[in-house]
């Protein structure tokens, strides 16, 4: 190994990522310098450059498909209904997790839901079961979900 960097930084197993080689002050002035870049963007694009550019890169999915997803959604979440915000960190890409199969946009509070059932029909329908034989309101469950009398019939 050599014992500087480019920039002259002494390369130790301290300051050295062991994964790339790469050393770590040079990549911390590299990071300051680009996170300053981005902090002087217009609010819009560090949105889509920054937030949603890692989702979509994740998601293998272009930014016009999601907006078109967007779009045909009305802006509003898949599952519930509630109003999601475009190119929001809290607006989720949801997927099938076995086919990487893009499902649609959902919330953050469906897309934890869904990701504590494992994605799993069976137990989804075991806990409705659930709720159902314990006498559940949708009023109180579904309470911020927009038409929830629309979306649940088993009202009790």
């Amino acid at each position: 190994m050599q014992k500087f960097c480019k920039n002259g930084h002494e390369r130790t197993p301290e300051n050295v990522y062991a994964h790339n080689r790469q050393c770590k002050l040079c990549q911390s002035d590299y990071d300051k310098k680009h996170r300053k870049d981005y902090k002087n963007m217009d609010p819009v694009k560090y949105r889509e450059v920054h937030i949603v550019g890692r989702k979509l890169r994740r998601h293998h999915i272009s930014l016009e498909a999601y907006d078109a997803m967007y779009a045909k959604q009305q802006g509003l979440c898949a599952l519930c209904g509630t109003t999601i915000v475009k190119h929001e960190r809290k607006t989720h890409i949801d997927h099938n997790h076995r086919t990487e199969e893009i499902r649609g946009l959902l919330c953050e509070a469906c897309n934890i839901g869904l990701g504590m059932f494992k994605d799993c029909k069976d137990v989804l329908l075991k806990a409705i079961e659930y709720l159902s034989e314990r006498g559940t309101s949708c009023t109180t469950g579904c309470g911020n979900v927009r038409n929830a009398d629309a979306l649940c019939t088993s009202q009790v």
